[in-house]
């Protein structure tokens, strides 16, 4: 098996469409998309969790998120589209109490940058 340095083929497109293999590695990042009302209450601070289907993601805590607003208001899938406004969060905590099978809840904090004092 090769080490991850070496590893060419995991690339952040593998690890969105496997995370069981991303998650050998410890390094599973989402890519999610979010309502704009959402979007607005997570960048305000006033939604720190999402509830989200979990068959296909293994989500974990240390797991980082990328929220990329989307805006289906339009009536056509094709007119459908992105934003292009993003928040990364980093998953604190994941639980599946109380929730539909195959669904979970994670908090979520702002991801640090690897900039510092």
């Amino acid at each position: 098996m090769q080490s991850r340095s070496t590893d060419s083929r995991l690339g952040t497109e593998h690890e969105q469409l496997c995370p069981t293999t991303a998650r050998r590695w410890g390094i599973v990042h989402h890519d999610l998309k979010i309502l704009p009302c959402y979007f607005h209450a997570v960048e305000r601070g006033d939604k720190t969790f999402e509830i989200r289907d979990d068959r296909d993601r293994g989500f974990q805590a240390g797991d980082t998120v990328a929220l990329h607003e989307f805006d289906s208001k339009a009536r056509t899938i094709e007119s459908q589209q992105y934003t292009g406004r993003v928040l990364l969060r980093k998953i604190t905590y994941v639980t599946a109490f109380e929730q539909k099978p195959g669904f979970v809840v994670f908090a979520h904090v702002p991801e640090q940058s690897g900039g510092g004092e």
